[in-house]
């Protein structure tokens, strides 16, 4: 795991965090030093600051996507605008956070992280199920996860969404919460029980 920024090398609690989950850490300070770093040692993980000494966080990050598209990466920020988690992540970032960064949520990250390696090691991509009763509504969600490269199932209503995911890999539900048969509450109640990382 590589932390790339001046808090994050001095983050006692993600360092402890990442321990915990038995990461060998790397630490720079600066985005030159991160990227030296990541090109020597190719670390599963990195997680980069959006303010570096030398750069800008997002250039980083844009490189660190680049050259290893199986590497997690997750970008830490004091900013909370919507157009920069848009642009961070679709920039290729797998989570972004903003600081100080909450424990639960960084363990979450980086399960995320390990997921998407063993997922690119297995050249398989994540599965979106859709649900919705509007058709029309449903069919546009469905080309667009598609033509992002997302293998997408869909159902018109929740009983058949839950069938959907006992019998497929399903990674993420997006669902209408008004629907006939089984409302979108309880098909996420139900998802957890089929799969907990749902």
């Amino acid at each position: 795991l590589l932390l790339i920024g001046p808090k994050l090398s001095q983050a006692s609690d993600v360092q402890r965090i990442a321990e915990s989950e038995e990461y060998a850490l790397l630490r720079a300070d600066t985005a030159t030093q991160g990227l030296a770093l990541f090109r020597e040692r190719h670390p599963c993980v990195v997680i980069v600051e959006h303010e570096l000494e030398d750069g800008d966080g997002l250039e980083a990050l844009q490189v660190l996507c680049a050259e290893d598209p199986a590497c997690g990466v997750i970008y830490v920020t004091d900013e909370v605008e919507m157009d920069t988690a848009i642009e961070v992540l679709r920039s290729g970032a797998l989570d972004y956070f903003h600081w100080p960064v909450d424990p639960e949520l960084l363990r979450v990250g980086l399960g995320r992280a390990e997921e998407k390696r063993r997922r690119l090691q297995d050249s398989q991509p994540p599965c979106i199920l859709v649900l919705d009763d509007h058709e029309q509504t449903r069919t546009r969600v469905v080309s667009i996860l598609e033509r992002e490269g997302y293998r997408v199932l869909s159902e018109p209503d929740g009983e058949r969404g839950i069938d959907a995911a006992q019998r497929n890999r399903v990674d993420l539900i997006l669902t209408d919460v008004s629907m006939p048969r089984k409302d979108g509450i309880s098909v996420l109640r139900d998802a957890k029980r089929v799969r907990p990382d749902i």
